[in-house]
């Protein structure tokens, strides 16, 4: 099994190898902008495929996660972290992959705005 997503343009495109147990929903100022919908994954789950130099960067002031969004179209594609010790963690926009291929998994709410925790 594998999910598939793409941005608006094509330019950056993700293969999730398996599937995500759940997808989350996070209600932190960044998330909540980008309206994004996050499969979490180690990286040697993740294939993604960009030109060289199509992405821009965005990194939160004392926040450990940078945010890479498709310098062509400007959605927000995938996040990576950038603390050593969570250098495996990654997670795509799911809400770039068909919506048919993700309504079968749960949505998780976590309040990344506050408790730093799961909702449900």
């Amino acid at each position: 099994m594998k999910l598939e997503g793409k941005c608006l343009c094509g330019a950056v495109s993700f293969t999730y190898h398996g599937q995500p147990r759940f997808l989350v929903d996070c209600n932190c100022t960044a998330c909540r902008r980008y309206a994004t919908l996050w499969a979490h994954g180690e990286r040697s789950q993740l294939t993604l495929n960009a030109p060289n130099d199509g992405f821009i960067d965005f990194q939160r002031d004392g926040k450990n996660l940078t945010f890479h969004s498709c310098k062509q179209c400007g959605c927000t594609t995938h996040w990576t972290s950038t603390d050593p010790a969570e250098n495996a963690t990654i997670a795509v926009n799911a809400r770039m992959a068909d919506p048919s291929t993700i309504t079968h998994l749960t949505i998780r709410k976590f309040d990344g705005l506050e408790s730093w925790t799961f909702l449900d």
